[in-house]
């Protein structure tokens, strides 16, 4: 769909979820890493990534307890990369606006 290059020059809106048995007692677990993933997103006139961020806990006195992460919001589809709002934006702009996906796409890649 969308090329990565497209993507890199717009601003970010970072999201962070965490789980709440993490947020109840955060001294019991110890950051491991992190679960990332982006979207186009879509706000009137403007276009930005929203990311994700999904950290990864371990028990500090468990050692062999497997790694915990907050699940993911629910999706439209799995691995879409437009969030609902873009899509509604390019729903209504092709059919109330009666722009075709190419003059849409041209004018995504023009403006922004």
């Amino acid at each position: 769909m969308l090329g990565r290059t497209l993507t890199e020059h717009l601003p970010v809106e970072e999201v962070e979820i965490i789980r709440l048995e993490v947020q109840a007692d955060p001294d019991a677990f110890r950051r491991i890493g992190e679960e990332v993933s982006e979207q186009l997103d879509y706000r009137p006139a403007r276009y930005l990534r929203r990311r994700t961020v999904r950290p990864k806990y371990v028990r500090v006195n468990d050692k062999t307890a497997a790694p915990i992460i907050a699940p993911l919001p629910p999706l439209l589809r799995e691995k879409l990369l437009a969030t609902p709002a873009l899509i509604a934006h390019v729903v209504v702009s092709k059919y109330a606006d009666h722009l075709p996906l190419y003059r849409q796409a041209d004018i995504l890649w023009r403006r922004h």
